[in-house]
């Protein structure tokens, strides 16, 4: 596992995904600038693709075999879905994002995620099951998993959100992005040491693409 902030290595990335990149989005000292993210960010585990397509507005393709899962019994872990993240410098915020995955393949996924490691996360995931969509929420505190799952029909996009106050998250989502149901309150084991972005999987397809638009960080 590794960090894709090489310089020859997102240059070339945002080269063949923009051709140049514009005056609103793009690199600045090797990170990735998006608009409506105060912070720099940055990608673990290469994505398939990668495009900044707006001030508020990203694309994140993953690629075979990609997921992010510690099932309950702990029989395997596997955590090689690309993940866009940046570093927040509050003890409260709200960042909430459209995600819209492609949905070509069993388990294709886009997701909001609070990460600290291998062992240690959170994430709100909506995901194909084949006949509906669901949301998987995970928290996981040193590989243990602690998992609830809700049906959401036949939806192929949905508003995710997650606040933090002092210890203390919470994982909302919407339909339209103006009313939120809260799904899930927990505290964080590690909330000094997180970062927060998303991940896209295809646990058993080729790829799935992920759009995440209206981002907003406050």
């Amino acid at each position: 596992m590794k960090f894709c902030t090489i310089p020859c290595l997102l240059s070339l990335l945002f080269f063949n995904t923009f051709g140049q990149t514009s005056d609103n989005t793009g690199l600045e000292n090797d990170s990735i600038i998006v608009k409506s993210i105060p912070y720099p960010c940055e990608l673990l585990d290469e994505p398939k693709e990668f495009k900044v397509l707006s001030n508020n507005s990203i694309l994140m393709t993953a690629g075979p075999a990609s997921d992010l899962h510690n099932p309950a019994d702990g029989s395997f872990y596997k955590h090689n879905a690309p993940k866009f993240l940046f570093t927040p410098d509050a003890t409260n915020f709200d960042f909430s994002a459209k995600v819209k995955p492609g949905f070509d393949n069993l388990y294709d996924g886009g997701a909001i995620l609070v990460w600290s490691n291998e062992e240690n996360w959170a994430k709100v995931l909506i995901q194909n099951t084949g006949k509906k969509s669901i949301l998987g929420i995970s928290v996981v505190e040193n590989k243990i998993t602690d998992d609830s799952y809700f049906n959401i029909d036949e939806a192929r996009e949905i508003y995710l959100r997650i606040t933090r106050k002092e210890k203390v998250f919470n994982f909302y989502s919407s339909p339209d992005g103006k009313v939120w149901t809260l799904i899930r309150e927990f505290v964080y084991h590690k909330p000094a040491q997180i970062k927060i972005g998303f991940y896209s999987q295809s646990p058993v397809g080729s790829e799935c693409k992920v759009e995440y638009s209206d981002i907003s960080y406050r």
